[in-house]
């Protein structure tokens, strides 16, 4: 697949990293506020998953990370 011009290319190991990066962040966030600005970056990240790899893809993301799967 080539991408076309002003297309990201956002790819599964991209995906890994900023996921776990986003995790650490969640885990040492200093108060509430902080923590559901990172939840919300958790979700865009999850949305992007499933919409370009699919759930079996978001699933493993999220077992890498030691949160539950969804269904």
């Amino acid at each position: 697949m080539q991408k076309r011009k002003g297309e990201l290319c956002v790819n599964k190991e991209f995906l890994e990293k900023r996921y776990h990066q986003t995790m650490l962040e969640f885990k040492t966030a200093v108060d509430d506020a902080s923590q559901w600005d990172i939840r919300k970056q958790m979700a865009n990240i999850e949305r992007t998953a499933l919409e370009i790899y699919g759930l079996d893809f978001l699933n493993h993301l999220r077992v890498i990370n030691g949160l539950e799967t969804y269904n």
